[in-house]
């Protein structure tokens, strides 16, 4: 995967960096120097359309792991003139960070934006009325899922924005959320064209697809010196949008963003299913918190389909078998699957500050 060899890596290695391990065992790259100065400059191009401008500070919600994500935006950061306030510290240190600081940026997790919320209500703050006016999300789908931005931005009075890419392609000069774009219905999202050639291809077949089709994504990166990939299967599905944006860019926007990976797709008795559909359908009960997993195992021949999901508070066992009923109803109504319902008290499934694992699939394999 890699065209930089050990002298070269001796000569201007800058950073090692690894995919996530999410859907594959995790593959190593090797940046150089020259891949560092190439990120800044592009991510900076990112973050402007955003709205981001120097005299801002932004809290980096990460441990700083090798992980493209982070330290795409911590080095345009740097570039615009953005000062950076280094959370790799525990969830109660970052509050006291918000406090002290004021930093005007959070860049996190979708996950961990509401986790790191909630924790702040707990200990006695109110996200809404702290200084962070934007969020800035990845490793996870945000502002394509309705109920997941709606949800983030009124819990911090901020907005969301989205950086969409991959280790081994799409490193830096990501696709983007613009300012614009975020008064649109649906969210869509910028591709630097200019720095990588995107196609859209047919699961099935990988021939590309009619212009305003579904498709996966195929990227070849212009803009990299240690992972100049050709026609790499990203894999997220969308559908670009080729007319003129609102903020003046001409970028393809992919429609809705990209909510849904095709390795993410479960067949339960026969039906696809995005864990992405079943986010939304959560995120939309504000009496649902923010944690939820979707649990499969088998029984007998068929498979047995649960969601486990926080409360946002605890609740009666009266209201508790409403909002069973109602989320049931709900998940059948979408996804033409009826689903077992665990209502968990808040607190209880576990957070994480990078990908969340939503799902456990426990089904024999035959």
């Amino acid at each position: 995967y890699t065209p930089i060899d050990d002298r070269t890596w001796r000569e201007r290695g800058w950073m090692i960096f690894s995919t996530s391990g999410t859907t594959a065992t995790p593959r190593s790259f090797r940046y150089t120097a020259l891949d560092a100065e190439l990120w800044a400059r592009t991510s900076a191009r990112a973050l402007y359309a955003m709205g981001v401008r120097a005299g801002e500070s932004a809290l980096t919600c990460t441990n700083y792991n090798p992980h493209v994500f982070f330290w795409s935006i911590h080095h345009a950061f740097n570039l615009m003139k953005v000062a950076v306030v280094p959370g790799g510290v525990p969830t109660e240190r970052r509050l006291q960070m918000i406090d002290l600081y004021r930093p005007t940026i959070l860049v996190a997790t979708p996950s961990y934006s509401l986790h790191l919320a909630g924790a702040m209500r707990e200990a006695g703050g109110d996200p809404a009325a702290s200084s962070i006016t934007k969020i800035i999300c990845g490793g996870e789908p945000a502002s394509g899922i309705a109920s997941t931005r709606r949800r983030i931005e009124e819990t911090w009075n901020a907005e969301l924005h989205d950086v969409y890419g991959c280790t081994e392609a799409v490193p830096a000069g990501w696709a983007f959320t613009c300012r614009e774009g975020l008064k649109r219905d649906p969210i869509a999202t910028h591709v630097q064209e200019d720095l990588q050639i995107w196609e859209l291809v047919d699961p099935d077949t990988f021939e590309p697809v009619p212009p305003g089709a579904r498709g996966l994504t195929v990227v070849t990166n212009l803009n990299s010196e240690g992972s100049p990939q050709l026609r790499f299967l990203v894999g997220d599905f969308a559908t670009f949008d080729y007319g003129k944006c609102a903020c003046g860019r001409t970028f393809a926007r992919a429609r809705g963003g990209f909510n849904g990976r095709a390795d993410d797709m479960l067949n339960i008795r026969g039906l696809k299913l995005f864990p992405s559909v079943i986010e939304e359908i959560v995120r939309g009960f504000d009496a649902l918190g923010n944690e939820f997993q979707i649990v499969l195992e088998t029984e007998g021949v068929m498979d047995a389909f649960t969601i486990v999901v926080e409360t946002s508070v605890p609740v009666g066992e009266t209201y508790a078998n409403e909002l069973r009923v109602r989320l049931e109803a709900e998940v059948i109504r979408q996804c033409e699957l009826r689903p077992r319902i665990h209502l968990s008290a808040p607190g209880t499934l576990p957070r994480t500050e990078f990908k969340a694992r939503r799902v456990i699939d426990r089904r024999r394999t035959l």
